[in-house]
């Protein structure tokens, strides 16, 4: 999970909402600032996507936050469960554009129930759109002309492929033999022909 701020970032975004906090007391994962107050057992978490307003989303233990340095996969597996959770109570929240699968091994009846949807960074823009041509181009030939498609079409879909699976956006060859569409991570939750679907994860990465 990338961080949205630095730590510094963070610090002078709570100050600039009124939360007066030394820095030291503050950690950043991903979209949280993690806040700790003198003389409290918990620590705050504050969603650093909130432009207008800061205001703590909830609080947790001391010893489940990142200032438990000791337990590094407890303490990631805690910021993973919030984070979840908010996305799942707050879909809209989401940002950012994704694959969606809508046919083959990585879509519902395919190899599992669900439609895989993969988010990328914007850096990738230009590979997404590489594959999304070639994708295009080789399927609509193998349609129009009912066979396996032209080796030179072929070459260039396996090509963008991998050119996505060295960037981590596909995970591993099935990904291949889907078929994929472009949208906003915003917009799959209320996009009903995208459902049932599982956002894939950054680690879920295999042969």
């Amino acid at each position: 999970m990338k961080n949205t701020m630095t730590k510094e970032q963070a610090w002078n975004w709570l100050g600039d909402r009124g939360i007066s906090v030394s820095k030291h007391n503050v950690r950043v994962r991903g979209i949280w600032a993690f806040v700790r107050y003198p003389d409290e057992e918990q620590v705050d978490y504050y969603h650093l996507d909130s432009s207008l307003y800061a205001e703590p989303f909830d609080c947790i233990r001391i010893d489940d936050s990142p200032f438990a340095e000791t337990d590094k996969a407890k303490v990631d597996a805690t910021v993973e469960r919030i984070t979840e959770q908010f996305y799942k109570d707050f879909p809209e929240e989401l940002t950012g554009s994704c694959l969606v699968a809508i046919s083959g091994d990585c879509a519902a009846g395919g190899l599992g129930p669900d439609n895989d949807v993969l988010p990328f960074d914007d850096k990738h823009q230009g590979i997404v759109l590489d594959f999304l041509r070639a994708q295009f181009d080789f399927y609509s030939y193998c349609h129009f002309n009912n066979d396996s498609g032209r080796g030179d079409l072929y070459t260039k879909f396996t090509d963008a492929f991998f050119a996505l699976k060295d960037v981590g956006v596909f995970k591993h060859k099935w990904h291949g033999r889907t078929r994929w569409e472009l949208a906003y991570m915003s917009e799959i939750e209320d996009t009903k022909r995208f459902h049932p679907y599982r956002i894939v994860k950054e680690e879920e990465t295999q042969g």
